[in-house]
C-alpha cells in the first residue's frame, strides 16, 4: 500500500504531466486577455480581472511589473483542459474566500501559452499564481508543496496566499517609507507600531530594512 506522501506525489506528478506544455517565450499584450465568458470563471469573478496586462520585465524571481492600479498584483496562470485548473476555477466560482479579496489586487488571468513567459524556469505545471507588490516587485509567497512553489490547488490555499501577499505588500510599503527617514526623525516614530508591523509574519528588522545604521538606531530606541 503506497504511503500517503507517495500518493500525493503521484497525484501532483500526474497533474504536472496533464497540464504541462512546452515553455516558450512570448510577448504579452492586451490581446492576451481572454474574451468574456471564455475564462472558465463566473462573470462576477471575471469582471474583477484587469483588462490591461501589466508590462513584465525579466524572469521570476527577478521579474518586475508595471502596476496600473496602485494595488499589489496577482497573476493566475491556468491551462485549458487541465483538471487541476478547472477544479480551482470551480472552487473560486462557488466560494467566498478568494472572491472577497479580489478587489485588494490587480488580478491578471492568463491561460495556456499566454502565461508561459511569466513562469519561473522549471515550473510548467498548472495552475500557478505569482504575486507582485504595489511597486511591481516580486513577493515571495510559496504554496504548501515544496516541489510546486507556485501551486495553490484549492480556494483556501489561494485565499491564504492572498492574505500573506497583502500583508507582505503592506510591510514593503512601510519599510520603503523608511528610506526617507533620517536618524533624527526616529524619536518621532511610534516604536510599538513599528515593531508590530515589521515583525508581522515573522519579518525581521534586518530583512525588512537595508539601512543598517537606521536599523541599529531603531533597535536601540525600543
Amino acid at each position: 500500500m503506497p504511503s500517503v506522501w507517495r500518493q500525493l506525489q503521484e497525484f501532483f506528478d500526474s497533474v504536472e504531466t496533464k497540464c504541462i506544455q512546452s515553455y516558450r517565450e512570448s510577448s504579452l499584450g492586451g490581446s492576451d486577455v481572454l474574451s468574456p465568458g471564455r475564462s472558465g470563471f463566473a462573470p462576477a469573478i471575471e469582471k474583477e480581472f484587469t483588462k490591461t496586462i501589466p508590462k513584465r520585465r525579466g524572469t521570476w524571481p527577478e521579474s518586475n511589473v508595471t502596476v496600473n492600479s496602485g494595488k499589489p498584483v496577482m497573476v493566475i496562470l491556468t491551462r485549458s483542459e487541465c483538471s487541476a485548473s478547472e477544479r480551482l476555477k470551480s472552487e473560486i466560482n462557488d466560494g467566498r474566500v478568494v472572491s472577497s479579496k479580489l478587489r485588494q489586487f490587480e488580478v491578471v488571468h492568463l491561460e495556456d501559452n499566454k502565461g508561459d513567459a511569466w513562469q519561473e524556469d522549471g515550473h510548467s505545471y498548472a495552475p500557478q499564481v505569482y504575486f507582485f507588490s504595489s511597486k511591481g516587485e516580486p513577493l515571495s509567497v510559496e504554496g504548501p508543496m515544496r516541489k510546486f512553489t507556485h501551486l495553490f490547488a484549492t480556494e483556501k490555499e489561494l485565499g491564504d496566499a492572498m492574505e500573506e501577499a497583502f500583508a507582505l505588500n503592506k510591510v514593503t510599503q512601510f519599510t520603503a517609507s523608511l528610506d526617507s527617514i533620517s536618524p533624527e526623525d526616529v524619536p518621532k516614530l511610534s516604536m510599538q507600531e513599528l515593531k508590530e508591523r515589521l515583525l508581522h509574519k515573522g519579518v525581521s528588522y534586518k530583512s525588512a530594512v537595508e539601512k543598517k545604521d537606521l536599523v541599529e538606531l531603531l533597535l536601540e530606541t525600543m
